[in-house]
């Protein structure tokens, strides 16, 4: 097809741009649109026996790549670093508010683990992909609709804040092995409790997106913390992937080999939102009656509003209700496989208003992470630096889900600005 050479050509162009605008291809134009652009790519060759998404589909991923690329090249300059040298030393104040995170990894630890001994009896007795399924679809395991909220507003968050100044705090010489070290703890704690294997996914994309930036200043970077961050990756990387493919394998219980079990649970999960999203989209009534207007792509700010209303008026339903029907069921995606969840955030910003806010939201995010890049550009500190990865995760981690559809990735980006919004080095 001629569309699957575009979106080889599309991305490659685009990168090429982005070299030329910023004076290197370490930038996030070159990340997110070859991300995008490789897995819909292989999306074509109908891998496993699976379906393959129509033209519309593809045309609104190159939408989707071509408008970020575009909002992020339109501020993304040749921004010369205002330091020599990397400063290893945090401020007083930063190393006060990494203690206390610090600190709440171990809370948040003594929380889990009666949690994590609760459901022991369940995943040894039940299937493994039945009570995966149950954790959502029933109150397993958060009781109730108020703990799986507190979850997704405390929990999570201190979780991923942790694993992710952590990784980049590590990668840039800051004394942060500590908290690393107790986030992923606590990270592994809830994968066991849910069999889930979302913070593998953050563990390996902040070691991947936070070298590759980190690996643009090395000249500034001491030579044997440079060396040491090449160690951690070779041990790290390995690890967490080995924990995705070893947890995949658990909830399919089909008896193939690890091999075969990697090689279908890449291509059917990095492949398969794709064919939900062409499907959602064959579903669809493009009529203005069943857009949202923003609240699906701004859910946490949607959910706040919610609350406070039904304090006064039960009747008003959070935008995940009203939609879930969309992604909770299974479906069929081509040779007996199912798929359910993922949709891309395609999905989370054409329901709120077609393809005008696919446009729009596209070149807004694009925009966001240039002016963000810039900031790193000029002073590639602790918070410049976690802010840049957090959200370049966010716009790769979007061919599978508008990860904002839950809260804590708000609260993430609101505990970055409180921790370490002064950390060093200084500008001189």
């Amino acid at each position: 097809m001629i569309i699957s050479i575009f979106l080889l050509i599309i991305p490659i162009l685009m990168s090429i741009l982005s070299k030329v605008k910023v004076g290197s291809f370490k930038n996030p134009v070159l990340l997110v649109s070859l991300w995008w652009g490789g897995w819909a790519f292989l999306s074509t060759f109908g891998l496993l026996g699976l379906d393959v998404p129509s033209n519309k589909t593809y045309v609104l991923v190159l939408i989707f790549i071509i408008m970020f690329s575009t909002g992020a090249l339109l501020v993304m300059g040749k921004s010369k670093v205002k330091i020599d040298r990397a400063n290893p030393f945090l401020l007083k104040s930063t190393k006060r508010k990494l203690k206390i995170l610090y600190n709440l990894q171990f809370i948040v630890l003594l929380l889990l683990i009666p949690y994590l001994i609760k459901t022991i009896p369940n995943i040894l007795n039940m299937e493994a992909s039945t009570y995966s399924l149950e954790i959502f679809n029933s109150d397993i395991l958060y009781q109730s609709s108020n703990v799986r909220l507190l979850f997704d507003i405390l929990i999570h968050p201190i979780i991923s804040t942790g694993i992710l100044l952590g990784i980049v705090g590590f990668l840039l010489g800051y004394r942060t092995k500590k908290i690393l070290f107790v986030s992923i703890l606590n990270g592994i704690v809830f994968s066991i409790m849910t069999l889930g294997r979302w913070y593998f996914l953050r563990i390996f994309f902040f070691l991947i997106i936070g070298y590759f930036l980190v690996s643009r200043h090395k000249d500034m970077i001491p030579r044997n913390i440079f060396k040491k961050n090449k160690k951690i990756l070779s041990l790290l990387i390995p690890i967490a992937s080995i924990a995705m493919i070893f947890m995949s394998s658990f909830r399919s219980q089909d008896g193939s080999s690890v091999l075969i079990t990697a090689y279908e649970y890449v291509v059917r999960y990095f492949t398969g939102s794709f064919i939900a999203l062409d499907q959602f989209l064959a579903n669809f009534s493009n009529d203005i009656s069943n857009f949202n207007f923003g609240r699906v792509t701004f859910t946490p700010v949607d959910t706040i509003f919610v609350y406070l209303i039904r304090r006064f008026d039960k009747s008003v339903v959070n935008i995940t209700e009203s939609i879930s029907h969309y992604t909770v069921d299974f479906i069929h995606i081509g040779n007996g496989y199912t798929y359910n969840a993922f949709y891309t955030a395609i999905y989370s910003f054409y329901l709120d208003g077609g393809l005008f806010t696919v446009i729009v939201f596209s070149l807004v995010l694009g925009i966001i992470v240039g002016i963000v890049f810039n900031l790193y550009s000029k002073n590639p500190n602790l918070f410049t630096s976690s802010l840049l990865v957090f959200l370049i995760y966010l716009s790769m981690i979007a061919t599978l889900r508008w990860e904002f559809i839950n809260m804590w990735p708000l609260v993430v980006l609101i505990y970055l600005f409180i921790l370490i919004t002064k950390a060093g080095p200084k500008s001189s």
